[in-house]
């Protein structure tokens, strides 16, 4: 696989992942209904504890100081 084949596949992941989400979603209303298929909160690991730990950047740019 060439690098913009892989990068094309990452991309793609994500959208065909909230298809079948979408459409998983669709048959809530059917007996057999298994609700496991969800969209991900986080895009990744790494992305999940960056959200998950406190920033300056969760305050905006000026951190605690006033606006100037």
């Amino acid at each position: 696989m060439t690098p913009g084949e892989t990068q094309r596949l990452r991309q793609d992941v994500m959208v065909w992942w909230e298809r079948l989400c979408g459409t998983a979603d669709g048959f809530r209303d059917h007996p057999d209904h298994d609700p496991r298929w969800r969209a991900p909160e986080f895009l990744n690991l790494a992305h999940a504890e960056l959200m998950a730990s406190p920033t300056d950047l969760s305050r905006g740019g000026y951190g605690d100081g006033a606006h100037p």
